[in-house]
């Protein structure tokens, strides 16, 4: 799903249009917004593009609402549309991923869909696994926060628990090592059974990371070395 946030219905209307209409668009769920907290109710996890404008309702600043989402929904990319450049300087700081200026046009609009192309599928990629039956197995990168090897099997979560332990999204007759080939990089092995996806990491410490989600997970002392610099490349290919 694709979401338009702008505080003129009319932009939102017009740039929906242009969207439904570019032939290298292939996302016919888009969504618009005028208000915060419109935009606020529409947004979840599949929200795959936010196109926001930089200076929102009250004259607010939207860099701040981008900095919410890239918190609360760091899989979701950024698409900025706006006719004021001078806020163009502080956009970086939630690394957005293009810039569509007002008045919007069919090419605007059309470059970045093809910028938008090219990032999901690295944002978002696929788990494609072959299981003992030949059954092929299809799970979104984005919906697995880690996986767990237990009891014999490897288990794939949505979610670090607390507390009780929630029912896996799948479970796997493949080893924790095995399972590796299946996986994109955007995971990473930081302990002996798990394996985390660094789209959930918010920070990294010594021995020590923390998830979007406030959850510490702790880093072997013998694989910190390689999360580290698995985490600085993932954040690096992002910007």
């Amino acid at each position: 799903m694709y979401l338009i946030y702008d505080d003129d219905p009319t932009h939102c209307a017009r740039l929906r249009t242009l969207l439904l209409s570019d032939p290298n668009n292939t996302e016919q769920d888009i969504r618009t917004a005028s208000t915060e907290a419109d935009a606020i109710r529409q947004l979840s996890g599949d929200t795959a593009v936010l196109f926001q404008d930089i200076r929102l309702e009250h004259d607010e600043n939207g860099i701040r609402f981008a900095e919410y989402i890239k918190q609360h929904y760091p899989l979701c990319l950024i698409v900025f549309i706006t006719a004021y450049t001078q806020y163009w300087e502080n956009v970086f700081s939630v690394m957005p991923s293009g810039f569509i200026t007002k008045p919007f046009t069919k090419e605007k609009v059309a470059r970045v869909v093809l910028n938008i192309n090219h990032h999901l599928p690295i944002l978002r990629p696929m788990i494609h696994i072959r299981e003992a039956d030949n059954k092929l197995v299809s799970l979104p990168a984005a919906d697995v926060v880690f996986i767990e090897n237990e009891n014999r099997r490897t288990q794939f979560y949505d979610d670090y628990y607390v507390g009780r332990k929630p029912a896996p999204l799948f479970s796997s007759h493949y080893s924790i090592a095995e399972i590796e080939q299946f996986l994109p990089s955007c995971f990473v092995r930081c302990h002996v059974s798990y394996y985390i996806n660094m789209n959930h990491i918010r920070e990294l410490r010594r021995y020590e990371m923390i998830l979007h989600n406030g959850k510490s997970i702790l880093i072997s002392q013998r694989r910190y070395k390689d999360v580290e610099n698995a985490f600085f490349r993932f954040t690096s290919d992002k910007l």
